[in-house]
């Protein structure tokens, strides 16, 4: 397992140390072209070692986001399936528990590695920690949903004439309803279409660590710190000997690569005997979520609302003594919230917001006709039928993150449906 020293002694005179975080487009542009079309190739054809490398910004974009239906994905039962190992900066790391027990071997070789070729070399690989690990998707859309709650309210409340129409909860839902729209020419609403277009670089999969915490935009920093380090042949083999990935972009992230013979005994140890056994027990397929999501959503935003904003005036002044009238908006609960508001309601409201975020472009009649099929399923108690219906009509990621059904990037991907775009569906 001798180190490789051509890279490194090569190191101060190679062409392209692409330093890309730079304001000039242009310069961005030929740094990163430097990077992908001569760097990563000077590494792997000077490396005496297979290096396993991993691209989460193309193929794998979606690794650990989607099961083998094509469904977006997150992990269940927490507590019992992850591994925590300490705190950083206050947050507490976990990852998958077999992933975990793979890191941990890993670290353990390459240590001795390094002590039996006596390297005195003090870097990244000396002494592997993790830093970003996993984290909690419900936590990342509620935070991304609280600031449209919150920029609605400032909006709102800049503008008597706006704030005094949501009167109770009823015209709330209403006109919150046109704020999302607007930004649907952007920014998804729903919590599938969420996770897939945002791509929060797996964390959330609990597949998907970092052992350090530099700048991705620095292409300097991966050359010198990284691939031209004296100890990364040997972590390159750690890593397939282990089971994991090597992100391209990120040589600091390293993924748990489950098609790797060397990770098959890591996951029968937790009596997980393939990759659809681990998708089926242990994560959940989003959009079954979608609507209850929706729900809370709503319920969360008029909460912010109201708050401190319980009265309102309406947009006349009282005739008895020219005196402005205060009215009262009333605070509910969620159950009250949402019982004038029957599953039906809400089954039409999510096919409105999925029609835009994936580019449908549906019609109204179009639109009808799959709502009426999705509510006679509801009128029966089925609604979890409904929303896999509702799934398989909508579920085309090349339209809402740029990938096609085999998840490979594609080029030109159009925005998100607007009414310049499409048909103004009256929900």
């Amino acid at each position: 397992m001798a180190i490789n020293n051509n890279i490194n002694s090569e190191k101060n005179y190679f062409p392209a140390e692409s330093k890309n975080s730079t304001e000039s487009t242009f310069i961005l542009f030929e740094a990163r072209q430097a990077y992908e079309e001569i760097t990563l190739p000077y590494i792997l054809t000077k490396s005496k070692y297979a290096i396993p490398i991993n691209d989460s910004y193309i193929n794998n974009a979606l690794y650990g986001f989607i099961d083998l239906d094509g469904d977006a994905i997150q992990p269940i039962n927490i507590l019992n399936n992850f591994k925590s190992f300490g705190n950083i900066d206050g947050t507490e790391n976990k990852i998958q528990n077999f992933v975990a027990d793979a890191y941990f071997e890993m670290k353990l070789f390459l240590n001795n590695a390094i002590s039996q070729q006596n390297i005195s070399e003090n870097t990244i690989f000396t002494n592997l920690q993790i830093y970003n690990n996993y984290e909690d998707y419900d936590r990342l859309y509620r935070n991304y949903h609280f600031f449209f709650a919150k920029e609605f309210k400032d909006k709102s409340l800049d503008n008597n004439l706006n704030n005094s129409k949501i009167k109770d909860h009823k015209s709330f839902i209403k006109y919150y309803t046109k704020f999302l729209k607007s930004k649907l020419k952007n920014l998804p609403v729903t919590k599938s279409s969420t996770m897939i277009y945002f791509n929060f670089f797996t964390f959330p999969s609990g597949l998907v660590f970092d052992i350090a915490k530099d700048k991705a935009d620095n292409d300097e920093i991966k050359f010198n710190n990284y691939f031209t380090d004296p100890i990364f042949n040997v972590f390159s083999e750690a890593c397939l000997r282990f089971g994991f990935n090597i992100d391209k972009n990120i040589p600091w992230r390293l993924n748990a690569n489950l098609n790797s013979p060397a990770m098959q005994p890591y996951l029968r140890k937790y009596g997980i005997s393939n990759i659809q056994n681990l998708f089926s027990t242990r994560y959940k397929k989003i959009f079954f979520d979608d609507v209850k999501e929706l729900k809370e959503l709503f319920y969360r935003a008029y909460i912010i609302f109201i708050d401190n904003n319980l009265s309102y005036e309406p947009s006349y002044k009282d005739i008895c003594g020219n005196k402005i009238t205060l009215y009262e908006r009333k605070s509910v609960t969620y159950q009250e919230f949402i019982k004038d508001f029957p599953n039906q309601f809400w089954v039409r409201l999510y096919t409105y917001f999925k029609n835009y975020e994936t580019q449908k472009n549906l019609t109204q009649v179009q639109f009808d006709n799959i709502v009426r099929e999705a509510n006679e399923l509801v009128k029966i108690g089925n609604i979890d039928s409904a929303l896999i219906y509702l799934n398989n009509y909508f579920k085309d990621y090349k339209l809402v993150s740029g990938f096609n059904k085999n998840l490979t990037l594609i080029d030109n991907v159009p925005e998100l449906a607007t009414n310049d775009t499409g048909y103004d569906i009256i929900l």
